[in-house]
Protein backbone atom coordinates (compact mmCIF):
# COMPACT_ATOMS: atom_id res chain seq x y z
CA UNK A 1 0.00 0.00 0.00
CA UNK A 2 1.47 3.31 -1.07
CA UNK A 3 1.04 6.47 1.02
CA UNK A 4 0.16 9.68 -0.64
CA UNK A 5 2.11 12.87 -0.17
CA UNK A 6 -0.36 14.21 2.41
CA UNK A 7 -0.17 11.02 4.47
CA UNK A 8 3.58 11.00 4.44
CA UNK A 9 3.68 14.66 5.40
CA UNK A 10 1.24 14.00 8.22
CA UNK A 11 3.38 11.12 9.47
CA UNK A 12 6.50 13.29 9.44
CA UNK A 13 4.70 16.05 11.29
CA UNK A 14 3.37 13.56 13.86
CA UNK A 15 6.83 12.09 14.46
CA UNK A 16 8.31 15.56 14.70
CA UNK A 17 5.67 16.52 17.26
CA UNK A 18 6.33 13.41 19.31
CA UNK A 19 10.09 14.03 19.20
CA UNK A 20 9.61 17.67 20.17
CA UNK A 21 7.30 16.68 23.05
CA UNK A 22 9.82 14.09 24.25
CA UNK A 23 12.69 16.57 24.16
CA UNK A 24 10.58 19.17 25.99
CA UNK A 25 9.59 16.65 28.65
CA UNK A 26 13.22 15.54 29.08
CA UNK A 27 14.41 19.14 29.43
CA UNK A 28 11.63 19.91 31.90
CA UNK A 29 12.61 16.87 33.98
CA UNK A 30 16.29 17.91 33.94
CA UNK A 31 15.35 21.47 34.93
CA UNK A 32 13.16 20.14 37.76
CA UNK A 33 15.96 17.88 39.01
CA UNK A 34 18.40 20.80 38.91
CA UNK A 35 16.02 22.97 40.92
CA UNK A 36 15.55 20.19 43.50
CA UNK A 37 19.30 19.63 43.81
CA UNK A 38 19.99 23.36 44.12
CA UNK A 39 17.27 23.68 46.76
CA UNK A 40 18.62 20.71 48.74
CA UNK A 41 22.16 22.09 48.45
CA UNK A 42 21.05 25.48 49.75
CA UNK A 43 19.19 23.88 52.68
CA UNK A 44 22.17 21.70 53.55
CA UNK A 45 24.58 24.64 53.33
CA UNK A 46 22.37 26.72 55.61
CA UNK A 47 22.02 23.86 58.10
CA UNK A 48 25.79 23.30 58.04
CA UNK A 49 26.46 26.96 58.77
CA UNK A 50 23.96 26.92 61.63
CA UNK A 51 25.53 23.73 63.01
CA UNK A 52 29.06 25.12 62.73
CA UNK A 53 27.99 28.28 64.54
CA UNK A 54 26.32 26.29 67.31
CA UNK A 55 29.42 24.10 67.73
CA UNK A 56 31.53 27.25 68.02
CA UNK A 57 29.16 28.69 70.62
CA UNK A 58 29.20 25.45 72.65
CA UNK A 59 33.00 25.40 72.61
CA UNK A 60 33.19 29.07 73.60
CA UNK A 61 30.77 28.49 76.48
CA UNK A 62 32.76 25.50 77.78
CA UNK A 63 36.00 27.44 77.39
CA UNK A 64 34.69 30.40 79.41
CA UNK A 65 33.79 28.06 82.26
CA UNK A 66 37.27 26.49 82.24
CA UNK A 67 39.00 29.88 82.17
CA UNK A 68 36.91 31.12 85.11
CA UNK A 69 37.81 28.02 87.14
CA UNK A 70 41.51 28.26 86.23
CA UNK A 71 41.64 31.92 87.37
CA UNK A 72 39.91 31.24 90.68
CA UNK A 73 42.33 31.56 93.65
CA UNK A 74 41.24 28.15 94.92
CA UNK A 75 42.87 26.47 91.90
CA UNK A 76 46.39 27.62 92.81
CA UNK A 77 45.77 27.06 96.50
CA UNK A 78 44.62 23.47 95.87
CA UNK A 79 47.84 22.82 93.95
CA UNK A 80 49.67 23.88 97.13
CA UNK A 81 47.87 21.14 99.11
CA UNK A 82 45.31 23.45 100.70
CA UNK A 83 42.53 21.01 101.66
CA UNK A 84 39.96 23.75 102.21
CA UNK A 85 40.66 25.23 98.77
CA UNK A 86 40.38 21.78 97.21
CA UNK A 87 36.94 21.31 98.78
CA UNK A 88 35.87 24.74 97.56
CA UNK A 89 37.10 23.96 94.06
CA UNK A 90 35.25 20.62 94.04
CA UNK A 91 32.05 22.52 94.86
CA UNK A 92 32.76 24.94 92.00
CA UNK A 93 33.35 21.99 89.62
CA UNK A 94 29.99 20.49 90.56
CA UNK A 95 28.02 23.65 89.73
CA UNK A 96 28.48 23.63 85.93
CA UNK A 97 28.07 19.85 85.90
CA UNK A 98 24.67 20.18 87.59
CA UNK A 99 23.64 22.91 85.14
CA UNK A 100 24.94 21.27 81.97
CA UNK A 101 24.78 17.53 81.27
CA UNK A 102 27.45 17.90 78.58
CA UNK A 103 30.11 17.60 81.31
CA UNK A 104 31.32 14.10 82.09
CA UNK A 105 34.15 15.20 84.36
CA UNK A 106 36.08 18.28 85.54
CA UNK A 107 39.53 17.93 87.10
CA UNK A 108 42.44 19.92 88.46
CA UNK A 109 45.66 18.13 87.52
CA UNK A 110 49.04 19.25 88.84
CA UNK A 111 52.13 19.69 86.72
CA UNK A 112 54.17 17.91 89.44
CA UNK A 113 54.01 14.29 90.60
CA UNK A 114 53.55 12.90 87.07
CA UNK A 115 50.38 14.88 86.54
CA UNK A 116 48.55 13.75 89.67
CA UNK A 117 44.88 14.65 89.86
CA UNK A 118 44.40 17.08 92.73
CA UNK A 119 40.64 17.73 92.53
CA UNK A 120 38.27 15.58 90.51
CA UNK A 121 34.50 15.54 90.08
CA UNK A 122 32.90 12.90 87.83
CA UNK A 123 29.35 12.50 86.59
CA UNK A 124 27.92 9.31 88.06
CA UNK A 125 24.46 8.88 86.60
CA UNK A 126 22.63 12.16 87.13
CA UNK A 127 24.78 13.47 89.97
CA UNK A 128 28.31 14.87 90.33
CA UNK A 129 30.58 12.70 92.45
CA UNK A 130 33.84 13.87 94.01
CA UNK A 131 36.69 11.39 93.64
CA UNK A 132 39.35 11.70 96.33
CA UNK A 133 42.21 10.02 98.10
CA UNK A 134 43.81 6.93 96.55
CA UNK A 135 41.32 7.02 93.65
CA UNK A 136 43.11 10.07 92.19
CA UNK A 137 45.37 9.07 89.30
CA UNK A 138 48.49 10.26 87.47
CA UNK A 139 47.63 11.75 84.07
CA UNK A 140 50.85 13.45 83.01
CA UNK A 141 51.27 11.13 80.01
CA UNK A 142 48.01 12.25 78.40
CA UNK A 143 48.16 14.88 75.62
CA UNK A 144 45.49 16.99 77.30
CA UNK A 145 47.95 17.47 80.17
CA UNK A 146 51.37 17.94 78.60
CA UNK A 147 50.05 19.86 75.58
CA UNK A 148 48.01 22.18 77.80
CA UNK A 149 50.99 22.87 80.07
CA UNK A 150 52.77 24.25 76.99
CA UNK A 151 50.01 26.81 76.37
CA UNK A 152 49.96 30.41 77.56
CA UNK A 153 47.51 31.58 80.20
CA UNK A 154 44.05 32.05 78.70
CA UNK A 155 44.53 29.54 75.88
CA UNK A 156 42.34 26.43 75.63
CA UNK A 157 43.36 22.99 74.37
CA UNK A 158 40.86 20.80 72.50
CA UNK A 159 41.63 17.11 72.17
CA UNK A 160 40.77 14.79 69.33
CA UNK A 161 37.46 12.97 69.57
CA UNK A 162 37.75 9.48 71.01
CA UNK A 163 36.15 6.79 73.14
CA UNK A 164 36.90 7.39 76.82
CA UNK A 165 38.77 4.37 78.17
CA UNK A 166 40.26 5.95 81.30
CA UNK A 167 39.92 3.68 84.30
CA UNK A 168 37.32 4.68 86.87
CA UNK A 169 35.76 7.50 84.83
CA UNK A 170 32.19 6.55 85.84
CA UNK A 171 29.56 7.71 83.32
CA UNK A 172 32.24 8.70 80.78
CA UNK A 173 33.67 5.19 80.45
CA UNK A 174 33.23 3.77 76.94
CA UNK A 175 31.48 6.92 75.67
CA UNK A 176 32.56 9.29 72.87
CA UNK A 177 34.18 12.33 74.45
CA UNK A 178 36.57 15.21 73.94
CA UNK A 179 38.71 17.03 76.48
CA UNK A 180 39.03 20.79 76.80
CA UNK A 181 41.78 22.08 79.06
CA UNK A 182 43.48 25.32 80.09
CA UNK A 183 46.60 25.93 82.19
CA UNK A 184 46.59 27.20 85.77
CA UNK A 185 49.47 29.68 86.11
CA UNK A 186 50.98 31.47 89.09
CA UNK A 187 51.77 35.17 89.38
CA UNK A 188 55.03 34.67 87.50
CA UNK A 189 53.21 33.02 84.58
CA UNK A 190 54.56 29.55 85.37
CA UNK A 191 52.10 26.73 84.61
CA UNK A 192 51.37 24.87 87.83
CA UNK A 193 48.63 22.60 86.57
CA UNK A 194 45.65 22.31 84.24
CA UNK A 195 41.87 22.39 84.52
CA UNK A 196 40.41 19.66 82.28
CA UNK A 197 36.77 19.09 81.31
CA UNK A 198 35.65 15.89 79.61
CA UNK A 199 32.66 16.57 77.36
CA UNK A 200 29.90 14.13 76.41
CA UNK A 201 29.70 14.33 72.61
CA UNK A 202 26.46 12.34 72.41
CA UNK A 203 24.79 14.92 74.60
CA UNK A 204 26.30 17.88 72.74
CA UNK A 205 25.23 16.62 69.33
CA UNK A 206 21.77 15.70 70.57
CA UNK A 207 21.33 19.35 71.55
CA UNK A 208 22.67 20.48 68.18
CA UNK A 209 20.35 18.09 66.32
CA UNK A 210 17.36 19.63 68.06
CA UNK A 211 17.93 22.79 65.98
CA UNK A 212 17.88 20.92 62.66
CA UNK A 213 14.93 19.66 60.60
CA UNK A 214 13.96 16.05 61.38
CA UNK A 215 15.10 14.79 57.95
CA UNK A 216 18.70 15.99 58.41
Amino acid sequence: MRFGLAARLGLVLALSGMLSAGITAFQAQRASETLLVDSARAELLTATRVLARRITLVREDLSRTLLALARHPAALAALDDDAQAATQLATLFALPMEANRAYFQIRLIGAADNGLERVRVDRDGDAPLRVDGDALQEKGHYPYVFNTLALAAGEVYLSRVGINRERGSHSALGRPAAQLATPVVDAAGTPRGVIVASVDLNGVFALLAADLPADF
